[in-house]
């Protein structure tokens, strides 16, 4: 015991002087990869300019894009692309990057080339000194990099790499000897530009490519499923650590279906930004797997002190920073005699925090984005802080999260407030999961069989309503439930309607939360919500009951 509170000292001491010695520094991005790097977004079709520039951001990038700027030479955030007219996932990146570590410096240093592969163009060698087999793109980049952070220290600065993004593949996957063993090649390039930047715990954050089938890509599935591969968490022989992909499926194109159009663009860097989230979930701090933070995960990660153990090393999220040290036992110490959650729940909104506009999964990564002006009310939730909505333009949005139409999953909230009509969770693009019937605000979900097409087609299947009112002013825990082949909603954790329903609509859009997924006039909600969780599970009513107490 007495170690511990030694150690918990330390740890305050050890925090205010690292706030006083941050003045100088600069948290330094890597950005590279091909055309969806470089950015094909038009700014044309931008409606607020004011987000592709921010001054308090530095940028620096090759001779290979064109900013408006020179190139090699610091300047302030921009669309720095193949063309002015364009620009790449750094400008979602960097404002949302620096909105989620406010009080950082942060600097991009980018190079990217449309057209080129990992095979052979951006080959980094075997070692730092094997210039002579450097691909012609990975030369430049490293070129690129070490200039732009010489350049930082000569201002004084001192740099330090704290991730790189990569946005590539679709070159790859026209050619049968790169497609195919792209697992490996990625694994190798990022475990090569740690060591030549002398950064071996470097997050690298990378997104999906190709969502689409088109001519030409005959090793598409080759390539996406090497970049399954190499993620930390694949299990796979080439995963690697602190490497996450980014999904990236659901973006939108331009007409090309190859290229992320402008909302696609500030998206993905949004997406990027949101890996390096400062977020770490209860499973993580959970070294022992015995379902509850306590005295034996501390003492297993003092037994690891100072030494660069992956497992224990979990701050700064989401992969750490090389050591095992006091940042890592703060964490720890946040979680202390918290229980872990169930393995099924992918996706948990707890709605705790106080400010900012960002809600964080605590779970993954499928951090909300608020838009309007909800407000939080730390005291005023039924578990906790509570999001209000307006009932006017309110919502928040998520990535991501789950298909309807593959099979079991379950989704729950806590609601207050509300009127018939609006909704409470939605997909975008797709149907409301959960909303307040219309006619007299009883529970209602859209999640409904899908039809099928033919002449002796069917339509799809109905809604299914309940009886049961949610809008009455009082708090209620709401939530629908598939195994496959039949579908139920509860309130307060009885089964309020059911009946059989097979292969659900199919959704590809994140949730909308707080109204209809494409934001209809009279489905944004006046009310509160709390504690939204996502299950890819059929729960029981065991467990059902359990949500409510």
């Amino acid at each position: 015991m007495k170690r511990l509170i030694h150690l918990l000292s330390l740890s305050v001491l050890l925090s205010s002087l690292l706030s006083q010695a941050n003045g100088s520094n600069v948290d330094v991005f890597l950005l590279g990869g091909q055309s969806n790097a470089v950015g094909v977004g038009f700014i044309s079709e931008v409606s607020d300019l004011s987000v592709l520039y921010n001054r308090q951001i530095m940028l620096y990038h090759s001779s290979s894009l064109n900013s408006g700027q020179p190139a090699r030479q610091w300047t302030t955030l921009r669309p720095a692309a193949g063309s002015l007219g364009n620009f790449g996932p750094e400008i979602g990146f960097g404002n949302r990057v620096a909105e989620l570590f406010p009080g950082h410096q942060i600097a991009i240093i980018k190079h990217a080339v449309g057209g080129t592969d990992l095979g052979a163009e951006w080959n980094p060698g075997t070692h730092s000194d094997d210039v002579d087999h450097f691909g012609v793109q990975f030369k430049i980049f490293v070129e690129t990099v070490d200039a732009g952070i010489d350049s930082l220290i000569a201002q004084g600065y001192t740099p330090v790499i704290k991730g790189m993004l990569w946005q590539q593949g679709e070159r790859d996957a026209r050619n049968d000897s790169y497609g195919q063993v792209y697992d490996r090649n990625l694994s190798h390039f990022i475990g090569r530009v740690r060591e030549q930047f002398n950064a071996p715990s470097m997050p690298f954050v990378y997104g999906q490519v190709l969502p689409v089938a088109l001519s030409g890509y005959a090793y598409r599935d080759q390539v996406r499923q090497g970049q399954f591969n190499v993620d930390e968490d694949s299990g796979q022989v080439f995963a690697t650590d602190r490497a996450r992909l980014v999904l990236a499926d659901d973006l939108p194109m331009n007409s090309d279906n190859l290229h992320l159009s402008a909302a696609g663009q500030l998206e993905l860097g949004i997406r990027f930004a949101h890996a390096f989230a400062p977020v770490v979930s209860a499973k993580a701090v959970d070294f022992n797997a015995d379902g509850i933070i306590d005295k034996a995960d501390v003492s297993a990660l003092i037994d690891y002190w100072h030494q660069d153990e992956p497992t224990y090393d979990i701050a700064p999220p989401p992969f750490g920073d090389g050591i095992v040290d006091v940042q890592d036992l703060i964490v720890v110490a946040n979680h202390l005699f918290r229980e872990v959650p169930p393995a099924d729940l992918i996706a948990h909104w707890t709605f705790d925090e106080a400010e900012g506009g960002f809600a964080f999964d605590s779970i993954g990564l499928s951090h909300g984005t608020l838009s309007g002006d909800p407000q939080w009310e730390p005291a005023n939730g039924k578990q906790d802080g509570a999001l209000r909505f307006d009932g006017t333009d309110d919502f928040a949005r998520t990535p991501f999260v789950l298909d309807p139409s593959l099979g079991s999953f379950s989704v729950f909230a806590w609601v207050k407030g509300g009127a018939p009509g609006q909704v409470i969770i939605s997909q975008q693009n797709g149907v409301n999961w959960l909303m307040a019937d219309t006619v007299d605000g009883a529970l209602r979900t859209d999640l409904e069989q899908a039809g099928t097409p033919g002449r002796r087609g069917s339509p799809p299947g109905p809604p299914l309503v309940s009886s049961a009112t949610v809008t009455d002013g009082d708090w209620h825990r709401i939530g629908f439930v598939t195994d496959g082949s039949s579908r139920s909603l509860y309130v307060d954790g009885v089964e309020v309607a059911g009946d059989m329903a097979t292969d659900l609509e199919p959704g590809s859009g994140g949730l909308t939360i707080g109204a209809g997924g494409n934001l209809e006039i009279g489905s944004f909600l006046s009310g509160l919500i709390d504690d939204v969780r996502v299950y890819e599970t059929a729960l029981s009513p065991e467990e059902i009951a359990a949500l409510t107490e």
